[in-house]
């Protein structure tokens, strides 16, 4: 559905070019009338006055995120961010504001290094490409200016009005139009495929969902390969979880799920299928297999979001994650990963390249320490568009994911998994991960339990498993998830995972040894041994004669 802007007469106001902007903050800096006809001057003016910003600017951005986040005067273990501890003195907001504002007009607002432009031929298309060098140090640093500005503009009207006092840089009491220019033009630097209607619009329509039917909803993205899974998955949800909510399986045109396919879906109760090549027609000509997931969840009608990998099945009924307290805290629910790859070389470095400010929070996770080069479970994630904060991040998120910067970013991690909470560390919006790690789901053999990716809930009650009904998807179709024991991991130092060997031959699944075998494996109960083998059933219905004909015999 597009985005209509928003009919708001108190933003009435001029929004400049951030060029335009820029020259007259200039102006009035050095006092010169004449300065904008020197362009010469003007720019080196503007690269000493960056120069001086850039010793501190990392730290005053995220002192005033943590303050607008309500740290000040917490107790260390209430933080998430933690910036504002130990301070000597009451902190400065407005001196600290003015250093980061004068830098968000200042800098440009990309934070990329354009080098050249090619043409390039994808799933049908031709297009000019330019090849640029993400820097997501700098891009991070426009994140959160970005961030700041909307958030003083839209959010904290005592804020601005104190800034409007304090602002000497403005004696026209101009600061609202500045805050809605810098808004407007680092959005469309950051993220030029979003073109329909500003991070606004999009908000507020979201905002406007709250109660309606499209509060909550369920997302998936499926292409022709995953036509069988999709349909399991989503009469599961309707038959054994009992889920009434809404789904939209979102795809990338007909290259990536066919007419036919997609329209078959509608025969499912409450489904619809979402072509995201008319949402953001710009970027999703190349998806390149996970980017496509942010994008979803960001185009998805929902205000909040439960996302699902195509062969993520339950235990419990998926709407129960928006109960979790991290939902009700922070607006997002976070899984981690299974502790593995810790020798991958150079991951941990790079993360606390760009982003050397990281949050207290962040600090104690297992990949900037080293420990494991997978830390989220990006099968199942659940947010809250309405959140100015979690809207943001998205973005980020989607930029790190973007055709113009995936090929930075995975070559330092796994696909998207990771730029979920990576991209909301790196804008300063709170969040945090599930109790425990990923641990498996299947039969025990000595002292470990080998099988699926298994995932318990707040209470460590079992919750979902990632990898479908195959006892490994890649191999042998006739081999099923063993519904017999499963293990949670609650430690993250130690290395506990023997890898998947199924791919040459054999047809033994991972195993997950925990370092408390009684603690950490439970026997599952009749009751979940029989939703088991309703999965098992739903899936060979599916593939004994197709899924044609099974949609054609489909009652629900």
């Amino acid at each position: 559905m597009p985005i209509v802007p928003a009919n708001d007469d108190s933003l009435n106001i001029v929004i400049k070019d951030l060029s335009e902007l820029r020259k007259e903050k200039l102006k009035a800096i050095s006092g010169q009338q004449a300065f904008a006809d020197d362009p010469a001057i003007m720019r080196q003016t503007q690269l000493n006055l960056l120069s001086d910003l850039e010793k501190t600017i990392d730290l005053d951005q995220v002192q005033i995120l943590d303050y607008l986040n309500g740290e000040e005067g917490l107790a260390h273990d209430s933080v998430f961010g933690g910036s504002l501890l130990n301070l000597e003195a009451p902190f400065d907001f407005v001196s600290t504001w003015k250093r980061v504002h004068l830098y968000a007009i200042l800098a440009d607002p990309g934070g990329y290094n354009y080098e050249s432009v090619s043409v390039i031929e994808n799933r049908g298309f031709t297009s000019n490409k330019l090849t640029i060098l993400p820097d997501y140090h700098e891009m991070s640093r426009r994140v959160r200016a970005n961030l700041i500005a909307y958030t003083i503009l839209y959010e904290k009207p005592s804020l601005k009005n104190l800034l409007l006092k304090h602002d000497s840089l403005n004696p026209g009491n101009d600061l609202v139009a500045e805050l809605e220019s810098l808004t407007k033009g680092l959005t469309e630097a950051l993220y030029p495929w979003f073109k329909s209607g500003s991070i606004r619009d999009w908000q507020l329509k979201f905002q406007q969902s709250r109660g309606t039917i499209n509060d909550t909803g369920i997302v998936m993205t499926g292409g022709d390969g995953q036509i069988e899974t999709l349909i399991h998955s989503i009469v599961a949800l309707r038959t054994i979880m009992k889920c009434d909510l809404p789904i939209e399986v979102h795809f990338a045109g007909e290259y990536d799920l066919s007419h036919e396919m997609s329209e078959s879906l509608r025969v499912l109760p409450n489904v619809t299928p979402i072509d995201l090549m008319k949402i953001f027609p710009d970027e999703l000509y190349a998806i390149a297999s996970w980017s496509v997931k942010p994008f979803a969840i960001l185009a998805s009608s929902f205000q909040k979001v439960i996302f699902l990998d195509a062969d993520a099945l339950f235990f419990q009924d998926p709407s129960t994650l928006t109960g979790f307290n991290s939902f009700t805290q922070y607006g997002q629910v976070f899984f981690h990963d299974r502790g593995m790859e810790r020798e991958v070389k150079g991951y941990s470095q790079w993360f606390k390249k760009i982003n050397p400010q990281m949050s207290k929070y962040a600090s104690s996770l297992r990949f900037p320490n080293a420990l494991s080069w997978h830390e989220q479970e990006s099968g199942v994630v659940v947010v809250d568009k309405s959140r100015t904060g979690i809207l943001h991040s998205l973005l980020f998120t989607c930029a790190m994911n973007s055709n113009a910067n995936r090929e930075e970013t995975y070559a330092h991690v796994f696909g998207d998994k990771e730029t979920f909470w990576m991209a909301m560390d790196m804008a300063r919006v709170p969040y945090k991960f599930v109790k425990g790690y990923a641990g498996a789901l299947g039969f025990r053999e000595g002292n470990s339990v080998c099988g699926s990716n298994y995932h318990v809930d707040e209470k460590l009650r079992p919750m979902w498993w990632n990898g479908g009904i195959l006892l490994l998807k890649h191999s042998s179709d006739k081999l099923f998830v063993q519904f017999k024991e499963a293990a949670v991991d609650l430690d993250r130092g130690i290395d506990k995972w023997e890898k998947e060997i199924g791919m040459k031959g054999s047809e033994k699944p991972m195993c997950f040894r925990p370092v408390s075998p009684k603690a950490e494996i439970v026997v599952l109960s009749e009751e979940l041994r029989e939703i088991g083998s309703k999965y098992i059933d739903l899936h060979l219905n599916i593939v004994s004669d197709g899924w044609k004909h099974f949609l054609s015999n489909l009652s629900i």
